[in-house]
C-alpha cells in the first residue's frame, strides 16, 4: 500500500513522484509541481493537508493541519538540507499525532533558536506505510528582541522590545508590558548589546526560568550620554519618548504598565513613578542610587505599588537608598495602600555587593522569604 501526501504551508516548494520536495520548486525528477500539488500513487490512501496558518515566533513554531483520511502524522523541525527520507523523518519526529479523518490539530514545537531558519520535514502514515516527505522551504524565527529608536535633537533614544511568544499567535490582543531601566553599566549600549549587560534582558536571554511563561511585553529604552540625564534617569521624558513610540506599534495594554530597573534604572523607576503615577500600576526598583530631592517627593506616587530590593551587604549603592525610599514613602499621609515593602537580602553561603537582580529577575527570587510570588505574579495582581 502507497500512501499520498499533500502539502501547503510555510511556502512548499514541491512535491515529486519519487517522494521527496525540493527547495528549489523542481522535484527530483526535475519536473516543476505546483505549491499545494499532491502526489497520487493510491486512492485510497491518505492525504495530509498542513494548513498555512501557521506562525513562528522566536523560539516555537505552531503548525495547523487536518488529515483528510485516519492516520499518523511524524513531523520535525530542524537545520535544511536533511537528508530526509520518510523513515528517518518518522524516526526522529519531534511530534507524532494520530487522528481521525477531518480533524484540525494544533502542534506546538518549541526549543528553537531566535533568527534562525528552520525547515519543516512532515511523513503521514497508516498501517506501517509511509507517505512522501513533505519538506518545506526555510523559514527564519523571529528575533528574541526588536530595535527601534526615537529621534531627539542631540542624538536618537534607542530602545528594545522583548515580545513573548504568544504574541505572534494573537498579535492584536494587549499584554501587559514591563518597562526596564537599565544601570550605569549600559549607557550608550545599543539594542543588540543590551542582553550583554546586567538586567531583565540578559536572564530573558539565557531563558530564566522564573520569567517563562509569562504573557509580558518588555521596553527598555537605553540612555545615551548625549541625550543627558543617564545617572538615576533623572530625564523622565527619555522613558516617556520611548514608550510612547512603542504603544504606537505594539499590543501594550495601559493599565498594566509596570516599571523595574536596577542601580540608577532603580532611581529611574522612582523617578518616573513621581512624574507619572497615573501611568504606573506597580514598581519593582532593585539596588537602587539615591537622590535626596526624589526622597522628598515621594508621596507623588503613594498610590504606586512599590516592592524593592536591595542587599544589606551593598558597599557600592548602600541599603540605606532603599531604606529611606521607603520609610519616606510610608510617612505619606494618607498612608500607601498596599504598603510599601522592600526585601533585604544576604548571599547565603557568601556575600553579595552591588547585585542581587539575576536572582530578582532570574532565578524566582531565591532572596526573598518562602512562600512570597514572583515579581512576574505579584505584577499581574496590579491594575490601573
Amino acid at each position: 500500500m502507497s500512501i499520498r501526501f499533500a502539502a501547503a504551508l510555510l511556502g512548499v516548494a514541491s512535491v515529486a513522484a519519487c517522494g521527496r520536495v525540493g527547495f528549489d520548486g523542481v522535484g527530483q525528477d526535475g519536473g516543476a509541481a505546483p505549491a499545494d500539488a499532491a502526489v497520487v500513487v493510491d486512492a485510497e490512501a491518505p492525504t495530509l493537508v498542513l494548513s498555512a496558518s501557521s506562525s513562528w515566533g522566536a523560539r516555537s513554531v505552531d503548525l495547523e493541519f487536518t488529515l483528510s483520511e485516519d492516520g499518523a502524522v511524524h513531523l520535525l523541525v530542524d537545520e535544511p538540507g536533511l537528508a530526509a527520507d520518510g523513515a528517518s523523518i518518522r524516526d526522529a519526529a519531534t511530534f507524532i499525532v494520530s487522528a481521525s479523518a477531518g480533524q484540525t490539530l494544533l502542534a506546538a514545537l518549541g526549543g528553537l533558536s531566535p533568527a534562525t531558519k528552520y525547515v519543516l520535514y512532515a511523513v503521514g502514515e497508516r498501517e506501517g506505510e509511509l507517505s512522501n516527505v513533505y519538506i518545506s522551504e526555510p523559514t527564519a524565527t523571529q528575533p528574541l528582541f526588536r530595535e527601534d529608536s526615537v529621534d531627539f535633537a542631540d542624538g536618537p533614544l534607542p530602545y528594545a522590545v522583548y515580545l513573548p511568544e504568544d504574541y505572534y499567535r494573537e498579535p492584536e490582543k494587549a499584554r501587559p508590558t514591563i518597562v526596564f531601566l537599565h544601570g550605569s553599566g549600559a549607557v550608550n549600549a545599543t539594542p543588540g548589546e543590551l542582553p550583554m549587560h546586567d538586567g531583565m534582558f540578559r536572564e530573558i536571554a539565557a531563558g530564566a526560568n522564573a520569567f517563562a511563561g509569562f504573557p509580558f511585553i518588555v521596553v527598555a529604552p537605553i540612555c545615551q550620554s548625549s541625550l543627558g540625564g543617564c545617572f538615576g534617569w533623572t530625564k523622565t521624558e527619555l522613558v516617556d519618548a520611548a514608550l510612547e513610540h512603542a504603544l504606537e506599534r505594539y499590543p501594550i495594554d495601559e493599565k498594566r504598565l509596570y516599571f523595574t530597573g536596577l542601580s540608577t534604572g532603580g532611581q529611574g523607576v522612582f523617578e518616573y513613578a513621581v512624574a507619572h503615577p497615573e501611568r504606573v500600576a506597580a514598581a519593582v526598583p532593585i539596588a537602587s542610587t539615591f537622590r535626596e530631592e526624589l526622597a522628598g517627593a515621594l508621596c507623588e506616587m503613594s498610590s504606586v505599588p512599590v516592592w524593592a530590593f536591595h542587599s544589606e551587604l551593598d558597599t557600592l549603592q548602600p541599603p540605606e537608598n532603599s531604606l529611606e525610599y521607603i520609610k519616606a514613602l510610608g510617612d505619606c499621609v494618607p498612608a500607601p495602600e498596599p504598603a510599601p515593602r522592600l526585601d533585604m537580602y544576604p548571599w547565603e553561603g557568601g556575600t553579595m555587593n552591588h547585585a542581587g537582580w539575576v536572582e530578582v529577575y532570574g532565578d524566582d527570587h531565591a532572596f526573598t522569604l518562602e512562600g512570597h510570588s514572583s515579581i512576574y505574579t505579584w505584577f499581574l495582581a496590579h491594575s490601573l
